[in-house]
């Protein structure tokens, strides 16, 4: 198994495990969702919001910011809508 495939593996499915894995790979890196927010001129509702909902910007965005592509963080998000990560 690739080192590619094993940080894909440890994304959680459940949407509320993956939504507390985010936020915590926000915070070992130091950040959270409210200075993505600032840094990206939005609210933190805004990307608080993709973390739950289909936001194609707002989760690239997110996942950016913790080292991942969105579909290997929202793969079902990305096969459900069929929309390709920029």
């Amino acid at each position: 198994m690739t080192e590619e495939n094993k940080k894909i593996e440890a994304v959680p499915q459940q949407e509320e495990e993956r939504k507390a894995w985010i936020l915590y790979q926000l915070k070992i890196r130091q950040l959270t969702l409210a200075e993505l927010a600032r840094r990206n001129k939005v609210s933190r509702q805004v990307l608080s919001k993709a973390l739950t909902a289909h936001s194609p910007r707002w989760e690239k965005i997110i996942a950016e910011a913790i080292d991942y592509k969105p579909e290997d963080v929202w793969p079902e998000r990305f096969k459900r809508y069929g929309v390709a990560a920029a």
